[in-house]
């Protein structure tokens, strides 16, 4: 099974992996475990990836890049029916 596996128990590990990699603050290996979870729609790997690059804790060091990521993953998640995050994107723009 590899990592790209669209089957929503391995998206929820993969989402697990970078979840504890955030929280142990090892942004670049959350950031590696997410992005097999995201690409395949997986709303809060979208949402903590969208959060990770508002925070600075991404390569992404430009503020204005920065906040267009968030923009982009938040309106993924949303679009996933991540309904915590729905408003948030919609708010995003405005701040840039």
């Amino acid at each position: 099974m590899g990592l790209f596996d669209r089957s929503e128990e391995k998206k929820e590990k993969v989402y697990q992996e970078g979840l504890e990699a955030y929280k142990a603050e090892k942004y670049n290996a959350a950031l590696q475990a997410l992005k097999g979870a995201v690409e395949y729609g997986h709303a809060q790997s979208q949402r903590l990836l969208g959060f990770m690059y508002s925070f600075g804790h991404s390569i992404v060091k430009d503020g204005i890049e920065a906040l267009r990521r968030l923009q982009y993953w938040l309106q993924k998640a949303a679009q996933n029916d991540d309904k915590a995050v729905a408003a948030k994107a919609r708010e995003a723009p405005r701040q840039l």
